[in-house]
């Protein structure tokens, strides 16, 4: 039987404070049969697939422990949450369609003295959920809504511990910078990976030296004395691999103190992919954590996605996923980026948005990544990618992503 991370979509948008850190994370989910309708909300009948997941996944590997909302139905807010669904850690967001009946109410009233936050999804000054406001802990509204919202005085929200409102949609920096004027404090939205070009210059000197630690790192045909002697000039990764092998997450029985000793026991493979991930987070340095969250799960889902396919069609794609938002993170054109980091053709062609395969997968993970189930599916046939692949991937991902975090703690 296929594990139930096999048999869902599940993937998460982060929800960021004005400092555009990640204050909590929305999970987005479809079953297989429900992805072609593009649903995203739980309902009664896909609820145990739904518990199954989250259990296999475990929330702190899906969230870290933040505040997880989890958008249910009308019918599953009447007929009872999922165990899956911890009160002190999840918010039950309410879709648009939801309405005010008694019923609601009750169960509403219901989820807050078991200690559930709630929040109401695209509301508005003109929604028909006026009396469930009073049981929200969260008002989501469009960024273009948001001004009417903010500033209309409701004598349905609680005056003491009001509402906290979220900004959705938030697609651009001019949105978030908007929304921020007008007063609002969370922001959701497709915004952090979005490139702002502050300079065409060219890269400080201090980052180019990581993003040409980072590519000689990609080269898969490393020795363990190649690899050491990479990592070895470079004291704070020499102390990163140490502290990692000796961390809580490996519970070894004796301490490890040097680097060929931390390389026999992690495995070169590993130690390559986590120096890669820490050089990239040096060349990083003043852009948001969750861009090297985004760029590392999306390089790890490339990967595994396009080492599952023989055909070798796909190149490296832990390395195409893991630039690709490196737009974004210098805030640099990204030919200029590329001009100084040398990539595989098809891979510097699929950043510089030449149509190949590589692109298409891409494309096909981003989609994923935001919760576009159908053009997912439909950029992944076109490149002959199985219709599970990226899903499981993406699983296996936040994975690998949660025990790397775990050793850098």
């Amino acid at each position: 039987m296929e594990s139930a991370n096999e048999q869902v979509f599940l993937a998460r948008q982060a929800i960021f404070d004005r400092q555009r850190k990640v204050f909590g994370y929305e999970l987005l989910f479809c079953p297989p049969q429900g992805a072609q309708t593009g649903m995203t909300s739980v309902n009664e009948k896909s609820a145990t697939v739904f518990s199954e997941a989250v259990l296999s996944f475990g929330l702190d590997t899906l969230t870290h422990g933040r505040p997880t909302f989890v958008k249910v139905s009308r019918e599953l807010l009447l007929a009872g949450l999922p165990s899956a669904l911890p009160a002190n850690q999840v918010v039950i967001e309410l879709p648009d369609d939801i309405d005010g009946a008694p019923e609601v109410r009750d169960a509403c009233a219901d989820l807050r003295r078991k200690g559930y936050r709630i929040a109401l999804d695209h509301y508005s000054t003109t929604s028909d959920t006026a009396s469930l406001v009073k049981y929200a802990d969260y008002l989501k509204t469009d960024v273009t809504n948001f001004e009417a919202v903010a500033h209309r005085r409701q004598p349905e929200i609680r005056p003491i511990k009001p509402p906290v409102l979220v900004a959705t949609h938030v697609e651009t920096a001019a949105d978030f910078a908007a929304a921020a004027k007008l007063g609002c404090s969370t922001f959701q939205g497709n915004f952090i990976g979005r490139p702002v070009m502050k300079s065409t210059k060219d890269i400080p000197a201090n980052r180019l030296v990581y993003m040409r630690l980072f590519r000689a790192l990609q080269n898969p045909d490393l020795s363990p004395k190649d690899l050491e002697e990479l990592i070895k000039p470079d004291a704070s990764l020499v102390y990163r691999v140490l502290r990692a092998v000796n961390s809580a997450a490996f519970a070894q029985h004796s301490r490890v103190e040097s680097l060929r000793q931390a390389l026999v026991l992690l495995g070169c493979g590993t130690v390559r992919q986590w120096a890669s991930l820490w050089a990239m987070g040096a060349f990083h340095a003043g852009a948001p954590d969750e861009l090297v969250a985004m760029s590392s799960l999306r390089g790890r889902t490339c990967e595994l996605v396009a080492n599952a396919d023989d055909s070798g069609a796909f190149g490296d794609g832990f390395l195409l996923g893991a630039c690709s938002l490196l737009d974004a993170i210098l805030e640099m054109p990204m030919p200029t980026i590329l001009a100084h980091l040398p990539l595989p053709e098809d891979a510097d062609a699929a950043l510089r948005g030449q149509q190949n395969k590589s692109r298409t997968l891409l494309d096909a993970v981003t989609a994923y990544e935001q919760g576009d189930w159908d053009g997912c599916m439909a950029l992944s046939a076109s490149v002959g990618i199985e219709p599970r692949a990226v899903p499981l991937a993406y699983g296996k991902a936040l994975q690998w992503f949660a025990k790397f975090r775990a050793a850098s703690k």
